[in-house]
């Protein structure tokens, strides 16, 4: 048997190790969003602070998106409350 006949065959599952985590977070992370695996240097630790200040400010953003789009629609339907009066 050459080398190629012995790479025909299936390929072998990848390790526990790859596969993304069953509990449903991110792959990298567990499940309070520290990063696993591996040692953590202090670029990684950096890393992990900005991209959770990053998340922080979305979520503000989208508490102040959604509240304006309500105070938009309750504006709306007062003018035409208005208009139809």
């Amino acid at each position: 048997m050459g080398k190629k006949d012995k790479n025909k065959g299936e390929a072998d599952p990848a390790p526990a190790s790859d596969a993304p985590p069953a509990d449903g977070a991110p792959a990298g992370e567990g499940g309070d969003g520290e990063i696993v695996g591996g040692p953590r240097n202090p670029q990684q630790i950096a890393a992990q602070k900005r991209l959770q200040q990053t998340q922080a400010q979305v979520d503000e953003l989208l508490i102040e998106y959604t509240t304006l789009f309500v105070v938009c629609v309750q504006a709306k339907e007062n003018v035409y409350d208005f208009c139809l009066n």
